[in-house]
């Protein structure tokens, strides 16, 4: 029994010794702190981007075999007078229902403005299911305002003619994708 007790003692003074040693480290252990005050703006770049067809829409319902038409497209780094603060990247895509058997060409009219970029139509408009978009994507700067002109040309071949085509429509879309450009990344 002497023994037993002996044992429990020892225990017992162990877990004293080490409770007053994890209290008396707790006050010698040094706890630093810092404030710091400042004040501070922050501010969100205004977005800006607007794209309008002239027309108002692709309307190709006077096309016959032969025929071609012109319609205007405007993309401008504006919006509602406002210049966007952000550097815009963007993309132009035309779709077709397929249809009539109609050709479409993508020019861009007059200049680029100094520090913008036209989407690259050189090599054409090449459809896949009934979608392409041009390759190149164009760019507009920022805090400059900035509008690109193009010129979409829908034509039907002289030498396309059929009964087929009679009472057939085709739907076009134009489609001006726009993002904010990287910033610090290439235009």
């Amino acid at each position: 029994m002497r023994n037993y007790s002996t044992k429990s003692r020892f225990i017992a003074c162990l877990i004293l010794i080490t409770s007053a040693s994890f209290v008396f480290l707790s006050f010698t252990y040094a706890r630093y702190t810092a404030q710091a005050e400042g004040t501070g703006t922050a501010s969100v770049a205004l977005w800006g981007a607007d794209s309008a067809i002239r027309e108002m829409d692709v309307d190709v319902s006077a096309l016959s075999p032969g025929g071609s038409e012109s319609f205007e497209l405007i993309v401008t780094n504006t919006k509602n007078g406002k210049v966007s603060q952000t550097a815009q990247n963007y993309s132009i895509a035309v779709e077709t229902t397929g249809n009539l058997p109609l050709k479409f060409s993508l020019a861009p009219t007059g200049e680029a403005p100094e520090g913008s970029r036209f989407v690259d139509v050189s090599g054409g408009l090449h459809f896949s299911e009934g979608k392409t978009v041009a390759a190149g994507g164009g760019f507009l700067p920022h805090t400059a305002s900035a509008t690109h002109a193009y010129t979409l040309t829908v034509s039907w071949p002289p030498d396309d003619t059929g009964a087929g085509y009679a009472d057939e429509i085709d739907v076009v879309t134009l489609i001006v994708n726009a993002k904010q450009a990287v910033p610090g990344g290439t235009q």
